[in-house]
């Protein structure tokens, strides 16, 4: 039991937290403490001891206390409900919580006080303006008030004395950057209204103190007497936080950054402050260049300091709709990145991988990361109108695209020393960190997005001039020919191959009509070039540099490869996916298996030009799959490609097949918590299946492929993976159904999974198309073991209004009926009345559901009453009346008004059968049948009127002129018979396609004449029902109330003799 909160308490709490030596002694500790923040004096009491040094000795209780503050404050900041009791803060409570927070402005401790700020930032969200009006004004006053002593302290020389400003100023920004960062997050209106008010008010007030500051900050011309002056370093993070403040602020306003300078009729207080900005980040660059290892901390400062200008320039210029790139001084901007990226390159103090990074380095490795994306963005904005008068431009600007190429290639597309240690460390890891490089936290993925930009807005009107970047690279690559095969060689190929690749859209000229060649010359590259450079022997572990690039530029350019070279390229790509030390490694087979996946997906592919490299390729890629990767996403790409292969070459895999299936499981039991591979594994025993399943009769390797199945459909529909790969999972099953010519014991206990899962609705339209495979396999065994269970689940989806589900269990029931023998079918009907699955189906057809939906339920719904024997039908509608408002005319009519409304006429026909069975089967209590003899005739009247068939029911002609009337107009009628299949056509000779077909033929639709059945359904109720029965009347009062011109048209209609066949 907790201890009654009181000041003592909590100070003793803290004090045991501080000096505690076991985590037995944390966690009571934390308990206690989580246990008073109901109590709101918990909270006053907790921010008075985090702020008081004088109640609280010792920083390191302070900072703890504060720290729990900042934690825990939000939770009960407004009230909430805890342990059925209401937590409260009073409203006094929270108007001294927010006093005694603002102290922290004159706080000594930089650690509490930066605590304090996100503290102050969190409850200002939801206080300011309403509750904290006056949060902002006094930070506003803080930072002028703060930046006027200094100033003075500056003119006076008296920076000794400048300190307790300085920290306030220090503060004060923290303060209002981690409200500003705070009030960002809220995307209503309101809160972007709020920001933009904030930057009307506050730009144009702190602006001014941030030039002031860095003035005074900056104003010593010797660097080492800057250095020392007292106070530098507080005054470098001031300036850098104020800086951060007036980024926030500046980009708020969005109106202006999307408006040109010479539109905009109010101030623009976003150019106004980027104005100031260049020369001030020309300055933090030298300054930092001259004390570079002068100070640690000052290095720190400095660099975090000329970090901010280059995030700012770079967000200004890449906000939604920014105009900024055609703001004056924006060329001059990016001409200064150019520069300094191109004196970044040619110096010795660059760090050009991450583990090079360091403050203490001239040029850090984030630094030109913004650089580049600073120029791409600005290139990108200006496209092919670059500003006149700039070295972008002209003649001039030619000149700079192929400089800026030449730096690229030189520099920023290569491979570092330390990117080689991590390759000879961990290839794997190398090639998965390679692919998943980020264009906004990497060197290399930025330098080829500025490649890219540069290739698509390069424009060259006399190309003797100057060539175009695409042409420059090309040219380049020609001479390439002749470069040495070192390591020195094999970096730069690596890089130049990398432009090549990139620059592909231009140097077709299908897709680009500058191009001054056609695109014969890269697939001549491929041959002449790559492939031999590739298959090329005895040049040591540098040449796998050049054959990773190469399989890369192959999977970019695999279009390029000609029918005539496919041959070459299979058997270098085998080689490369061949485990030979020296040769290859992990990094080289991974881009060799994503580049065969790439040649065996395409139309080009001929399966039999494959099959002499087929064995080679499968041992390569199950080898690589079994022993050499570790990475998800290694085995991801590699089972991917595994699945290609499979699917292209067909039966060919079936001598495979068997060592396909004995690797998988262990792939699928390492561990991966986040499902990166087992979708590819799921694909690759699904293509496996489907190849080699419909050969499979009665074959020892059918069963163990399904066993399999089974084992990775279980384990994928287990809780912790079923919403990551249920779904492929689902799929895996439904298509290997259809490609199997029967169901093996493996398959069947399978079913149970479904009714537990068919509710769900990710899962449901695909288990329902389960259902739909396993009753056609297994009519009577699914019945019998599973259909109980399953077609309750479906009871409760069919009774959802308006369900997206609704078609899944309409088919399922559907297919079941059509399979079944008569007997089966009475064992249906009772199912159907156990589980209210006929109910549920009777009561969709009456709701108002849309018309193709309704069509489907009418049909289904026709299919029992023409299937199930008599008088199964009949029980079923008169046991769902008992439990609902169904009643016999109201089916009726909605079977009638489908019937006329459809404009397919298999459902059609299928109706009106299923009328003539209800009208038969009527008994003494369903006198209200017939009632609706006259809708029902009308009915037959206008059907018989536009069928064709001959004496065996068969029609080979159903045509009709289109009505307006009628909503569903086109479309196959097997739409509305069977359910759509999965992810594409059957193949004529899958077993699914045959079992369709033959489920097809034995329709009732194909197999009854109609009219014939109709005839003898009205004689079968006239006799059954005489004149002088209560039924009889019934019946002759409907039929005298009808036409007698009708009637006479439905006899000559029934009379009508069959249609011929020739």
């Amino acid at each position: 039991m907790s201890a009654a909160f009181s000041a003592h308490a909590l100070r003793d709490a803290l004090t045991a937290a501080t000096f505690a030596s076991d985590a037995q002694t944390l966690q009571s500790v934390d308990a206690q403490l989580d246990a008073w923040e109901t109590d709101s004096s918990y909270w006053e009491e907790l921010l008075r001891m985090a702020l008081d040094p004088n109640e609280a000795p010792g920083t390191t209780l302070r900072q703890l206390a504060m720290i729990r503050f900042k934690n825990g404050i939000t939770k009960y900041w407004r009230s909430r409900i805890v342990n059925r009791v209401s937590v409260t803060i009073s409203n006094a409570s929270k108007e001294r919580i927010r006093a005694n927070l603002l102290r922290v402005l004159h706080e000594p401790d930089r650690a509490v006080a930066v605590q304090a700020a996100v503290a102050i930032g969190k409850l200002a969200r939801t206080d300011y303006p309403s509750e904290w009006p006056d949060l902002v004004p006094t930070l506003q006053a803080a930072i002028e008030s703060s930046g006027a002593a200094i100033h003075d302290a500056a003119e006076a020389g008296t920076f000794a004395h400048s300190a307790p400003p300085t920290r306030v100023l220090l503060i004060a920004a923290d303060v209002l950057r981690q409200c500003l960062k705070e009030f960002e997050t809220v995307r209503v209106l309101s809160g972007k209204m709020r920001m933009a008010e904030l930057a009307r008010t506050l730009l144009p007030a702190l602006q001014p103190v941030l030039e002031r500051l860095f003035e005074d900050t900056f104003a010593a011309a010797d660097a080492q007497v800057w250095a020392a002056q007292p106070g530098t370093v507080e005054r470098v993070r001031a300036s850098h936080l104020l800086l951060k403040v007036l980024h926030r602020l500046a980009m708020a306003d969005n109106g202006i950054i999307a408006s040109k300078v010479s539109e905009v009729a109010r101030p623009n207080l976003a150019f106004t402050f980027f104005a100031c900005t260049p020369p001030q980040l020309a300055c933090v660059l030298q300054r930092r260049t001259q004390l570079l290892g002068h100070d640690a901390m000052l290095d720190t400062a400095l660099t975090k300091h000329m970090m901010a200008y280059a995030k700012l320039h770079l967000a200004l210029v890449t906000q939604l709709h920014s105009r900024v790139a055609t703001w004056p001084a924006w060329v001059d901007v990016v001409e200064w990145y150019w520069n300094t990226l191109r004196s970044a390159a040619q110096s010795n103090s660059v760090a050009l991988s991450r583990d090079d990074d360091d403050v203490t380095i001239m040029y850090p490795y984030r630094w030109i990361v913004l650089s580049l994306l600073l120029l791409r963005t600005s290139l990108s904005h200006w496209k092919r109108e670059r500003p006149a008068k700039s070295c972008f431009s002209g003649a001039e600007g030619a000149v700079v695209e192929l400089q800026v190429t030449d730096t690229l290639l030189s520099t920023y597309l290569r491979l570092t020393p330390s990117d080689l240690e991590r390759w000879q460390d961990a290839p794997e890891t190398f090639a998965v960190e390679e692919a998943q490089g980020d264009a906004f936290l990497d060197i290399r993925p930025a330098a080829e997005q500025l490649l890219i930009t540069l290739s698509d807005y390069s424009t060259r009107p006399d190309a003797r001039q100057a060539p175009s970047v695409a042409e420059h690279v090309w040219a380049q690559f020609e001479a390439s020919a002749q470069w040495p095969t070192t390591l020195d060689g094999a970096i730069a190929r690596d890089a130049l191959y990398t432009a090549l690749g990139l620059c592909r859209d231009r140097l077709d000229s299908e897709l680009n009509e500058e191009a001054h060649s056609t695109n014969e010359r890269m697939a001549h590259a491929i041959r002449d070039r790559f492939l031999p450079e590739a298959a090329m022997e005895g040049l040591g572990a540098p040449w796998l540099i050049v054959r990773r690039r190469i399989a890369w530029i192959l999977w970019e350019w695999s279009e390029y490869v000609w029918v005539p070279v496919r041959p070459t390229a299979y058997a270098v790509l085998v080689q490369l996916l061949t485990h030979v030390p020296g040769r290859t490694d992990v990094a080289v087979q991974l881009a060799a298996a994503r580049t065969l996946s790439a040649l065996t997906d395409a139309l080009e592919f001929d399966a039999d030009v494959f099959s002499a490299y087929l064995g080679d390729a499968m041992a390569a890629l199950m080898h690589l799959l079994a022993h050499d990767l570790q990475e998800m996403d290694s085995i991801r790409t590699v089972a991917s490609t595994l699945a290609v292969v499979i699917e292209r070459v067909g039966a060919r895999i079936k001598p495979y097949a068997g060592a396909v299936a004995e690797m998988l499981p262990g792939l699928w039991s390492i561990e991966d918590p986040s499902a990166r591979a087992k979708p590819s594994l799921l694909e690759c025993l699904c293509k496996l299946v489907e190849a080699c399943a419909p050969r499979l009769q009665d074959e020892p390797l059918l069963t163990h492929l399904h066993a399999l199945v089974a084992y990775m459909v279980r384990a994928s529909l287990e809780p912790e993976l079923s919403p990551l790969v249920g779904y492929d999972a689902l799929l895996l099953w439904a298509r290997t159904l259809q490609a199997s010519p029967q169901l093996t014991p493996p398959l069947v206990p399978l079913l149970e999974l479904a009714a537990p899962h068919v509710t769900q609705p990710d899962f449901g339209p695909l288990l329902c198309r389960v259902w739909e495979e396993s009753v056609v396999l297994a009519p009577t065994d699914t019945l019998q073991m599973y259909a109980p269970a399953m077609y309750a689940a479906l009871a409760s989806v069919l009774s959802v209004p308006d369900s997206p589900m609704l078609l899944g269990p309409v088919h399922a029931l559907d297919a079941h009926v059509r399979v079944l023998d008569a007997a089966s079918l009475g064992t249906l009907a009772e199912i159907l009345h156990a589980t209210g699955l006929g109910t549920a189906l009777f009561s969709a057809l009456l709701r108002e559901e849309s018309f193709p939906m309704g069509c489907h339920v009418a049909t289904a719904v026709a299919r029992l009453a023409v299937y199930l024997p008599q008088p199964y039908f009949h029980e079923l509608v008169r046991a769902s009346r008992q439990s609902s408002d169904l009643a016999w005319p109201a089916l009726l009519e909605k079977l009638v008004n489908y019937e006329q409304s459809m404009a397919l006429m298999r459902p059609r026909k299928l109706l009106a059968l299923a009328m003539a069975s209800i009208l038969q089967g009527a008994a003494e209590q369903d006198t209200d049948v017939l009632t609706c003899v006259p809708s029902i005739l009308g009915a037959w009247t206008e059907l018989l009127g536009e069928v064709v068939e001959d004496a065996h029911g068969h029609a080979e002609v159903y045509e009709r002129e289109e009505s307006p009337d009628r909503p569903l107009e086109a479309g196959d009628e097997e739409d509305l018979l069977l359910g759509d299949d999965l992810g594409g056509a059957l193949q004529d000779d899958s077993p699914a396609a045959a079992r369709s077909a033959a489920l097809r033929a034995r329709d009732v639709v194909q197999m009854v004449p109609l009219r014939p059945c109709l005839a003898n359904t009205l004689n079968v109720v006239l006799s059954k029902h005489p004149v002088g029965t209560p039924p009889g009347d019934v019946l002759h009062q409907a039929l005298s109330s009808m036409d007698p011109l009708v009637l006479d048209v439905l006899q000559r209609d029934l009379n009508q003799p069959a249609a011929s066949s020739t």
